[in-house]
């Protein structure tokens, strides 16, 4: 996990209210890090999601755009990053994820718009503010904010990040 996106969702978890909260990591097969320790904050339980078992995974989805293991509407808080440009269909991607998300829940989504073609196991997608936008908006979503980051190592530039609301 590069430093940028790592950052930027720690930004993120700042903004979230102290109270209890359950936080979905859709993606969070350990790679090259996680986000898990960012959200390990008391009164906060923290489940990591992805499509294969392994390290820093509590639940394996069911399917790649249908997640029928995991019921509407049943975190507080859902996250994504660098995930989105391994998914074929992404609108159906952030559809999932807004399902699963509480009426009122912030969910942040980082991907990157421009980076070496990193398959893992598929690599379909580069993301900007206006596509981010565009996926988050088709699904229903209430934009908050979205931006681009840099990232000091000069092999790659940065993500955008896309951060929402479920009415």
């Amino acid at each position: 996990m590069h430093e940028s996106t790592y950052k930027a969702m720690a930004e993120f978890a700042k903004t979230l209210p102290a109270a209890p909260l359950r936080i979905a990591d859709i993606g969070s097969y350990n790679v090259n890090g996680t986000y898990k320790q960012i959200f390990q904050k008391e009164g906060w339980s923290y489940v990591g999601l992805d499509l294969s078992a392994g390290p820093n995974v509590d639940v394996v989805l069911s399917g790649e755009i249908e997640w029928k293991n995991v019921p509407d509407e049943s975190f507080d808080v859902v996250i994504s990053g660098q995930v989105l440009e391994h998914t074929r269909f992404p609108w159906l991607f952030v559809h999932e994820l807004a399902r699963i998300a509480k009426r009122g829940a912030p969910i942040c989504i980082i991907a990157p718009y421009q980076w070496e073609y990193h398959p893992f196991p598929i690599d379909c997608w580069r993301v900007f503010p206006d596509g981010m936008r565009a996926v988050m908006e088709y699904n229903g979503l209430e934009i908050l904010k979205t931006y681009m980051t840099e990232n000091p190592d000069p092999r790659w530039k940065g993500d955008t990040v896309g951060i929402a609301r479920k009415p």
